[in-house]
């Protein structure tokens, strides 16, 4: 759901915001609970952790190493969706 704009947008409108030293945590409360990190000096995305239907909390970090940059078509291959 934090890949598909439409979904993140939601979130970031709905969510509940919490300032720590080095982050700002986006709390976001549906079916499961979603709480998406971002630097609090770039406002870069840093990842997000999710509680499953289990309440097992998995992570997810990133590291953004650049921005608005220009790739060639085959740089990253997707796969299709069967």
């Amino acid at each position: 759901n934090i890949l598909y704009k439409d979904r993140l947008l939601e979130i970031v409108q709905s969510g509940e915001l919490e300032l720590e030293d080095q982050l700002i945590k986006l709390i976001y409360l549906s079916d499961n609970e979603i709480t998406v990190f971002f630097d609090r000096d770039s406002f870069d995305l840093k990842g997000w952790q999710i509680m499953d239907q289990y309440n097992n909390n998995i992570n997810f970090t990133l590291k953004i190493i650049a921005k608005n940059d220009i790739f060639e078509k085959n740089t990253f291959k997707v796969p299709e969706i069967n």
